[in-house]
């Protein structure tokens, strides 16, 4: 009991040494011969673990994207991820839907801003013959077609009649308001009641349903 007493007293004193940056040995040598005892402790470091051990590590941080966005395209930060087929609007409201809180980014359906882009999404789908929802549509305005979120595409895409614009493209029409791609990878004006898989985004422009 006494060795055991010593022991303990000595960890104490040495961890409060060091501590408080006493001068004094560093290391506490408890040494008992003929009892099978013989154990060097460094007290400072013993005190010190009891102190640190098993501190909780930090969560970790929230990310922008939702995970299941994984698409990425060289030199943009903005990340993709396909619906399964679903209509134009319900599509809409799945890709808004996936925004993670408190983020500062924001997911809709994918509005393509430049032939870069274009060519990026319709070359990556292997699996939908090119053929998906985009977030751009002249539910507001016949015959003027904008996308889903505030982004400045510059005009993009131009007028009927003009690449990407398939053949014959936009075709008009009461129910033909919302824009996919078409197998050739060009646009087309759809059924917004059609039902086709789409494309979401998560980039900086948040959604805005009074687009639409």
């Amino acid at each position: 009991m006494r060795i055991a007493t010593n022991i303990v007293s000595g960890l104490a004193l040495a961890g409060c040494q060091q501590i408080f940056d006493l001068q004094a040995p560093r290391g506490l040598d408890a040494r008992v011969e003929g009892d099978g005892i013989d154990a060097s402790i460094d007290g400072p470091k013993m005190i010190k673990d009891a102190i640190f051990m098993d501190a909780p590590d930090a969560p970790p941080a929230a990310t922008d994207c939702p995970a299941t966005y994984t698409v990425t395209r060289t030199g943009s930060t903005s990340l993709y991820r396909f619906t399964a087929a679903t209509s134009w609007l319900s599509a809409a409201q799945q890709c808004a839907a996936d925004s993670v809180s408190g983020s500062t980014k924001h997911t809709h359906l994918a509005v393509i801003g430049d032939e870069t882009e274009r060519v990026f999404l319709v070359g990556f789908d292997t699996i939908n013959n090119n053929i998906f929802w985009l977030g751009i549509s002249d539910r507001q305005t016949e015959g003027s077609f904008i996308g889903v979120t505030q982004e400045n595409t510059g005009g993009y895409p131009p007028p009927a009649g003009n690449p990407p614009w398939g053949l014959s493209q936009p075709t008009g029409g009461v129910t033909e308001d919302c824009v996919a791609t078409l197998a050739t990878a060009k646009f087309q004006d759809a059924d917004c009641a059609a039902s086709m898989p789409a494309m979401c985004e998560c980039d900086d422009f948040a959604n805005d349903p009074t687009r639409y």
